[in-house]
């Protein structure tokens, strides 16, 4: 962001007074009137390597599979903020605050009963972060009488996120995070037909913090008009995943399927806001819940014109509608507390999650001229954005009707 300049300028309603004023006090906030500079250098280093081994069991074909996996994040963060202030409180040259923007701050307005330019920037403003993967697994794939294929393994994960604020002096705050995990894996399929497949899949999943999501740096999110703060004390997310999915293809690129399934989260993250905060600061930071489950259904389907004719030269065969339908029920348990220290207990959806899901779409190939086109809607139900503190409810992101169409080529 290399120069955000940002202009507040109020005036009371009810008032028949029509002038708008700007919001300057003699206590620096860059987000009333002032200029914001911030720069982000990452660094991403990665590799893996894997080794397939078949073999044979009982005159089966078996594989077994091994694998490596390394990855290095290197970021730096800086900010400067700036405001204008007033020069001094006694004296304060009044009608300065009712100039538009290009009068009010001309080198004659910058005096000693004017403003003057007061740098905002605090230590949290700077951040270096680091972080690095390392992952092994095993996994095994085995066919057992043509009908039952089993694919299980086990991958193993130690990870290390170091944050520091500031210019590393004394006073500077020092994220570190070491976690290394167990994450098995498991999934049935039994093959019904040649073209049915029933499938039983569990297995263990992480959602781990992001640098952004750990700084306590302030980022302002220009859609929202609000900031963002991190949250040094959150932990990783451990997720179980248990589904049970039919699948039934009916042709070439045809299939309908329908899956169950849960889930179950240990200290999930979420956006809240934080205690002691009212709605018109507009200040969200992320925090760790206890606990919360998820469980639902989803259907999904693709299905292709092209069985309504035998002509092998109709459009129809060009033609596929495709779709899916997710609901999902999400609960966490909350427990806050009120400004009077009164406990506040009840159940919720978890934030972000919606309450179903809607995909439908027609999409049209030619393979002649390598071209196609899709038209395509969506739409989510109503969720929870931010977390609410005890005193200020959740808030929540409307259900909308979304349309996407797109065209594509491919040349040469």
């Amino acid at each position: 962001i290399p120069d955000l300049r940002r202009s507040y300028y109020t005036r009371n309603y009810d008032s028949q007074d029509s002038i708008y004023r700007a919001n300057i006090t003699t206590f620096p906030n860059p987000f009333f009137m002032g200029r914001f500079f911030a720069n982000t250098k990452e660094t991403i280093y990665n590799g893996n390597t894997d080794i397939t081994i078949p073999y044979t069991l009982l005159q089966a074909n078996h594989s077994v599979k091994v694998g490596a996996y390394y990855q290095q994040k290197d970021r730096n963060y800086n900010a400067r903020v700036l405001a204008y202030v007033r020069a001094k409180s006694a004296g304060f040259q009044q009608n300065l605050l009712e100039l538009p923007e290009n009068e009010m701050f001309s080198e004659d307005n910058i005096r000693d009963n004017g403003f003057i330019l007061s740098d905002a920037t605090q230590p949290n403003d700077a951040y270096t972060a680091s972080s690095t993967l390392q992952a092994t697994y095993l996994m095994n794939d085995n066919l057992v009488a043509k009908k039952f294929r089993f694919v299980y393994g086990i991958r193993i994960e130690k990870f290390q996120q170091d944050l520091i604020t500031g210019n590393l002096t004394a006073n500077d705050l020092q994220v570190e995070k070491k976690n290394t995990n167990v994450l098995p894996s498991f999934n049935f399929t039994y093959l019904l037909n040649k073209k049915t497949n029933i499938r039983v899949c569990a297995s263990q999943t992480l959602s781990r913090p992001e640098f952004r999501e750990l700084s306590p740096a302030s980022f302002y999110d220009y859609n929202l008009s609000a900031t963002f703060r991190g949250n040094p004390e959150l932990e990783q997310t451990k997720i179980q995943n248990f589904d049970l999915r039919y699948e039934y293809f009916m042709g070439k690129g045809e299939m309908i399927s329908g899956s169950a399934f849960y889930k179950h989260f240990d200290n999930p993250i979420e956006t809240s806001v934080p205690f002691g905060f009212t709605t018109t600061q507009k200040v969200f930071s992320y925090v760790n819940v206890p606990e919360a489950n998820s469980y639902g259904i989803e259907l999904e389907f693709r299905k292709s014109l092209g069985s309504l004719t035998k002509n092998t030269k109709s459009q129809l065969n060009n033609l596929a509608f495709f779709g899916n339908l997710a609901y999902i029920k999400s609960v966490v348990n909350v427990t806050t507390n009120t400004s009077s220290d009164q406990k506040n207990t009840y159940k919720r959806p978890m934030q972000g999650q919606s309450p179903y899901i809607i995909n439908a779409g027609v999409q049209y190939s030619h393979p002649a001229s390598a071209s196609n086109a899709t038209l395509v809607y969506n739409r989510i139900g109503e969720r929870i954005f931010a977390v609410g503190n005890g005193e200020i409810p959740e808030m929540y992101e409307a259900p909308r009707n979304v349309i996407d169409f797109s065209i594509s080529k491919k040349f040469y």
